[in-house]
């Protein structure tokens, strides 16, 4: 590294070492013409002379461009006034407009992205209110729903209980990105029971099911796994709507759960027979935002399986997907082995 900033001086002074060796072959010349019997002790004394002179100048050089660098570095990581003038010290007065303007900016865009951080978590905070509190009404909602199913037909039922699973759906899409940014999140493993679990989440998906006129088709041959409930329920909850979403109208609509064990642990899979995703599009079907290639869900998010992955990666969940355009797609979760 010494040696690169040896060469880098040199390189950044060439025109003056140039000059200094040309005025020693100049004095050198001179020194010949008038005392040629002391010529050649004149020349070593002049080259030792301007190798001692040159060496202490790029030495000086040196330190003050590593100080130089060094305060720069403080600046941009804070460009505070006491910073820029420990830099204005060191640095000739032909740069001082320029890294006065430098400094001025960069505190300009730290009070920006400081001003940003506070609307961000602001908004964060009012999100999560926001969130509880439109709870409420949507309990409420269920409450009315399964106490008055007698008081209202079976078309309206069916109906208003849709609408309350995809605003809970949506509430919960919020609440989960809305804690994606946070630095710490509890995750509790325990042994979960997989029929159980899923068995509650299609209670919970029924009237929503039942519109769609989709079949379910359990094989659950792994009955436990080890993981975190909530979290886990989140994730299957997120990948059936999404096979409930992407529907193939032609087909006899079928959502395949099935989960087992293998070598290195166990696995989930829910697959379906639904629109399927074009080859192109697999790389990007957890992307955020991303749709897919069908025009009719301009109203989708692309949200859903984008959380479904970040939650799987920091619970350290395998993921592989599979996916043939009007065949359906498939989704594999995988989960170690914990030793008891």
């Amino acid at each position: 590294m010494k040696i690169n900033r040896l060469f880098e001086s040199i390189r950044d002074n060439l025109l003056w070492i140039t000059i200094i060796v040309i005025t020693n072959l100049f004095f050198i010349f001179l020194g010949w013409i008038s005392y040629p019997e002391n010529f050649v002790e004149l020349v070593y004394v002049m080259i030792l002379f301007s190798i001692i002179v040159m060496g202490i100048v790029f030495v000086v050089i040196l330190m003050n461009k590593k100080k130089v660098e060094e305060y720069y570095f403080q600046m941009l990581l804070n460009p505070s006034e006491e910073n820029e003038r420990k830099l204005l010290n060191l640095s000739p007065k032909s740069e001082w407009h320029r890294i006065i303007e430098l400094g001025s900016r960069l505190r300009e865009y730290r009070d920006k992205v400081e001003k940003s951080k506070e609307d961000l978590e602001g908004f964060k905070e009012f999100m999560e209110k926001w969130v509880h509190e439109i709870k409420t009404p949507i309990s409420l909602m269920t409450f009315v729903l399964d106490n008055r199913r007698d008081e209202i037909s079976q078309e309206v039922y069916k109906k208003l209980n849709y609408a309350r699973i995809s605003i809970d759906d949506n509430v919960e899409r919020i609440m989960y990105y809305g804690r994606l940014g946070g630095d710490h999140r509890d995750y509790r493993f325990e042994r979960i029971d997989l029929k159980t679990t899923i068995g509650d989440i299609l209670k919970g998906l029924n009237e929503l099911i039942e519109v769609k006129g989709i079949n379910i088709r359990l094989n659950l041959n792994c009955e436990y796994i080890f993981s975190d409930e909530k979290n886990l329920r989140f994730i299957i909850h997120q990948i059936i709507i999404n096979s409930i979403k992407y529907l193939n109208k032609e087909n006899e609509n079928l959502i395949e759960i099935s989960s087992g064990e293998f070598e290195e642990g166990y696995y989930l899979k829910i697959e379906d027979n639904g629109q399927g995703v074009l080859e192109s599009d697999i790389p990007f079907i957890f992307d955020k935002g991303f749709t897919g290639y069908d025009l009719n869900q301009k109203k989708s998010t692309g949200i859903g399986l984008y959380l479904v992955k970040r939650i799987c990666d920091e619970m350290n969940i395998g993921l592989e997907w599979s996916s043939e355009k009007d065949r359906g797609f498939s989704i594999g979760l995988y989960f170690p082995k914990i030793d008891k």
